[in-house]
């Protein structure tokens, strides 16, 4: 495990082998305690997720685009700040 615990900080230096393996560090809100899950896909359940979404269309709208650290958001948004137990 990288020395982030897989947060994302440092990303450039993570091997793409390791990218999608999910974690054990949890992300805990409102809604309970979730983990990132393993997201490899075989060749067969890649090619299936695909015309699944292909089948959808074109519907919706275009979401925002990120901000960074130093603008406001003006749209609902969860704040993600981690914390340690006891911390």
């Amino acid at each position: 495990m990288q020395a982030s615990g897989g947060l994302g900080i440092g990303i450039s230096t993570t091997l793409s082998a390791e990218w999608l393996l999910g974690s054990a560090i949890g992300w805990r809100g409102p809604w309970g305690t979730t983990y990132p899950p393993n997201l490899r896909l075989t060749e067969s359940d890649a090619r299936g997720l695909y015309a699944d979404i292909r089948s959808l269309g074109p519907e919706g709208e275009r979401m925002p685009t990120a901000l960074p650290p130093e603008e406001e958001s003006t749209t609902p948004f969860f704040s993600l700040v981690p914390v340690r137990p006891g911390g």
